[in-house]
């Protein structure tokens, strides 16, 4: 059965729809194509937008973010990674004609957080949390990642400022809407585990439910920053110019 779009979706593109059929009433002279450039915490942007006059602008907005870091979990180096890119259709509303704008629109955003450790020696036992694992025979790794909605709904307001030298400057400041996380977790097929002090007849191929409990008891920081993650902070500055 397929999937009916959610309350907040809905409430979110009816000023799409709303603007689009007034702007189509404006005299052409108010309108025009623009292109701009920006960094932020959605990483780098290009936005490809067309002005329908001065109360209503429509953006299609691409933006690429790639981080990753290093930790140390007990005797463990794992190797965080975020991927949140994303690619959205904005309607901007400036009420008053002027700079001030209210934006809202829809972004395709495959966002993930993943958490990886590579085994890299034989036989010897790393702890995570309240279990022992090794690799057999040859390196190996276990990982956890968390996931979220790719349609994302967004909500934010912004500011535009044209120089005297035809290049304009922007600021948005809005929010993503992800929903609740989901939490998935893998290994090689060649790491087993065993609880803490069993003797060495305990370790068996491991399990995907005790190591999702591995996991999260051994950083706690990080997997419930994963899950208290519902929305996406947006501030964006940008340059571009219309033509």
């Amino acid at each position: 059965m397929p999937r009916l779009p959610s309350l907040a979706t809905v409430l979110l593109l009816l000023p799409l729809a709303s603007g689009l059929a007034a702007a189509a009433e404006q005299p052409a002279a108010a309108r025009g194509f623009f292109t701009r450039a920006s960094i932020g915490t959605q990483g780098v942007g290009l936005d490809l937008g067309y002005t329908f006059s001065r109360y209503y602008k429509l953006r299609l907005r691409g933006a690429w973010l790639d981080y990753e870091r290093t930790d140390n979990w007990r005797n463990i180096t794992v190797h965080s990674k975020l991927e949140a890119s994303s690619t959205g259709l904005l309607l901007d509303t400036h009420p008053w004609g002027r700079k001030f704008r209210i934006s809202t629109g829809l972004n395709y955003a495959p966002t993930t957080l993943t958490a990886k450790s590579n085994l890299l020696q034989p036989k010897r036992i790393y702890t995570l949390g309240g279990s022992d694992y090794r690799a057999v025979n040859s390196p190996g790794w276990v990982s956890g990642s968390y996931s979220w909605n790719r349609l994302q709904p967004y909500l934010g307001i912004g500011w535009d400022w044209r120089t005297t030298s035809g290049v304009s400057l922007s600021l948005d400041l809005g929010i993503n809407l992800m929903n609740q996380g989901k939490l998935r977790v893998n290994a090689s097929s060649n790491i087993e585990q065993k609880p803490i002090g069993t003797p060495a007849s305990a370790w068996r191929p491991f399990n995907t439910a005790l190591l999702r409990d591995s996991l999260q008891s051994e950083s706690r920081e990080f997997f419930r920053f994963a899950e208290r993650l519902h929305t996406y902070p947006v501030i964006q500055l940008g340059a571009g110019m219309a033509f």
